[in-house]
């Protein structure tokens, strides 16, 4: 076999194993993800800007036992915790997007109904011609 061919069935290999432990990263660290979030909800966590650190650690405290008592049982690694807190992250991101996206399409279609084009389009002679109506 060619040095060009080990190549490839090494770099073959070395893919496959990247799956297979990605996968295994994903089974483990998605479902914690989702607990994260929950125990956020579960926590009825206060969103007062004003707590002192006393306040803030004794409210969150529990909220954050918990979690540390999943990563424990879970035998997480330090990257993985980090992981599990960037597919929270995403999470968030991802409807976020989603929703300007949804908003901002909304706003276009009704510029485009008040307006009778985009606002791309729209031209100062247009505009004024709508304010003096």
């Amino acid at each position: 076999m060619s040095k060009k061919n080990n190549y490839k069935v090494f770099k073959s290999s070395q893919e496959k194993e990247r799956e297979r432990l990605d996968k295994e990263r994903d089974e483990k660290c998605i479902p914690l993800a989702k607990e994260y979030l929950q125990a956020i909800l579960d926590g009825n966590l206060s969103l007062n800007g004003k707590l002192n650190a006393q306040e803030l650690e004794k409210e969150y405290e529990p909220t954050m036992l918990k979690m540390i008592n999943l990563y424990l049982e879970k035998e997480l690694t330090i990257i993985e915790i980090g992981y599990v807190r960037k597919l929270v992250q995403e999470m968030i991101d991802n409807l976020e997007n989603l929703l300007v996206k949804s908003i901002n399409n909304s706003l276009r279609i009704a510029q485009k109904k008040l307006f009778g084009c985009d606002k791309e389009d729209m031209t100062l002679n247009r505009l004024d011609g709508i304010l003096k109506q």
